[in-house]
């Protein structure tokens, strides 16, 4: 555990600013309590004359002065505080730009289907009116249900695949099926597309469809 006793300190990251820290602040006291990586860094701002104490001297001291156990829990709270405030603007932060994405995704006219690792529908942009469909009518529904001719082992994987980068599905031509309920059934079974696959293990993959 270190005391500042003169100059100034930063607290940071993984490069990015946490807190300073000045004379009276403390810091490294949970290594005295649990062997575990510290969960922040700190460096020097300005010439610093800093106090460590170990852990022998540290229980020794609260022994004959049990009210510094009140301090340290004080500052522990005020942390902990802050740390829960900053989660919470960027869980904010976070949750704007996804429904800015959203947003984007709606308003384009290429036909945008999100799907599980099993192939099951979990979003639809509204492009798919293309096919006679509203979103919410595929949504829950296999992929297979709106794919129209023999989907092979090879061809799912292509569909449904985990790759990015250059080894991403491109550009893919199928043909899926036209909404027999709708009145463009009357018209046309099918149209075909251009897939364009890509995702992340254990992460929903997203297929933008070009006529």
């Amino acid at each position: 555990m270190f005391i500042v006793l003169d100059g100034e300190l930063e607290v940071y990251r993984q490069h990015r600013h946490i807190a300073f820290m000045k004379v009276g602040d403390f810091f490294g006291e949970m290594s005295l309590v649990e062997s575990k990586p510290r969960s922040a860094s700190v460096k020097a701002v300005s010439d610093s004359v800093l106090l460590e104490i170990d852990k022998g001297t540290f229980f020794n001291y609260i022994g004959n002065n049990p009210k510094i156990i009140w301090d340290i829990l004080t500052t522990l709270s005020q942390r902990s505080r802050a740390d829960l405030d900053a989660i919470d603007s960027g869980y904010g932060e976070l949750k704007r730009s996804e429904e800015r994405y959203r947003e984007i995704v709606e308003s384009i006219s290429d036909l945008i289907i999100q799907v599980d690792l099993d192939g099951i529908i979990s979003f639809a942009n509204e492009s798919v009116s293309t096919l006679g469909y509203e979103p919410d009518e595929l949504i829950g529904k296999s992929f297979i249900e709106i794919f129209d001719g023999k989907l092979g082992d090879t061809r799912r994987h292509h569909i449904l695949t985990r790759r990015v980068g250059p080894r991403a599905t491109t550009n893919m031509e199928v043909a899926l099926k036209v909404n027999p309920e709708s009145t463009l059934y009357d018209v046309i079974w099918n149209l075909s597309f251009l897939v364009n696959a890509s995702g992340m293990w254990d992460v929903p993959q997203e297929m933008v469809l070009k006529k």
